[in-house]
C-alpha cells in the first residue's frame, strides 16, 4: 500500500515540475497585437498616374524639294505640235520636324517627381482611319521613351500638364503620299526602386501632317 502512495506522490511531483518548466520556457498572452508591434503611421496606398487626355501636333522644321530633268517630245505648241524639250519635274519633298505631345495627367500620389524618372513611353505608331487611302500614308514612329523633365510639367496639384517632343521625325512627300497620319499609343512610365510602374491606362494621340 505504501508503494502505491509513494508512486502517486512521485507522479504528482513530476507533473508539477513539468508544468512549471513549461510555464517558464514558453508562454502566450492573448491581447491586442499593437501592444507588441506598433503599426506604422505613414503607410498609404499609392495610385499610379492616369492619363486624362492626350494630343499630338507635327511641327515642321525644314523641307527640301527634289526635281529631275526630263527630256523628250513633251512640250506642246499649237502650230508645231509636240516638240523636243527638257523640263524640271518635281519628284519628292523631304521634310524633317518634331511631334509635340501634350498629356493631361491625374497624379494623385505625386509620382511625377524627378526622383522616379518619369517618362512618356511612345509605342509604334498605328494607321489612323483613312491612312491606307490614296495619297495618305502612315507617319512612322518607333517605340521610345521620352524623359519628362521638371520643366516639361505644369501644375503642382494632382492634375498636371506634360509636354514632350519626338524629335527628328522625317517624312517624304511624293505623288502617292500627300498626307501623313498616325495614332500614337502613349503611357506614363515611372521607376520606384527597382520596379517599373506604368500608368493605369493608355491614351492614343492622333497626328496628321500635310503640305
Amino acid at each position: 500500500m505504501r508503494t502505491y502512495k509513494h508512486i502517486r506522490r512521485v507522479l504528482s511531483l513530476l507533473l508539477v515540475v513539468s508544468l512549471a518548466a513549461l510555464a517558464t520556457s514558453c508562454a502566450y498572452f492573448l491581447g491586442i497585437t499593437t501592444d507588441i508591434v506598433p503599426l506604422p503611421t505613414d503607410v498609404t496606398v499609392k495610385s499610379p498616374p492616369r492619363i486624362v487626355n492626350c494630343e499630338a501636333q507635327f511641327i515642321e522644321r525644314t523641307c527640301s524639294d527634289h526635281y529631275e530633268s526630263v527630256c523628250g517630245y513633251i512640250c506642246w505648241d499649237y502650230w508645231w505640235g509636240y516638240y523636243w524639250c527638257c523640263r524640271r519635274v518635281w519628284r519628292y519633298t523631304d521634310c524633317v520636324g518634331e511631334i509635340k505631345l501634350r498629356l493631361t495627367v491625374d497624379d494623385p500620389s505625386n509620382d511625377m517627381a524627378p526622383a522616379r524618372s518619369p517618362r512618356v513611353r511612345v509605342f509604334d505608331s498605328t494607321p489612323a482611319a483613312g491612312s491606307t487611302a490614296g495619297n495618305v500614308c502612315l507617319l512612322n514612329v518607333s517605340q521610345q521613351d521620352l524623359p519628362i523633365q521638371s520643366t516639361d510639367i505644369t501644375g503642382t496639384g494632382p492634375t498636371k500638364i506634360v509636354t514632350v517632343r519626338i524629335r527628328d521625325v522625317s517624312v517624304r512627300f511624293t505623288s502617292n503620299c500627300r498626307t501623313f497620319a498616325a495614332r500614337l499609343p502613349l503611357r506614363i512610365v515611372l521607376t520606384d526602386g527597382n520596379e517599373e510602374i506604368v500608368s493605369l491606362n493608355e491614351c492614343e494621340a492622333y497626328v496628321e501632317y500635310k503640305r
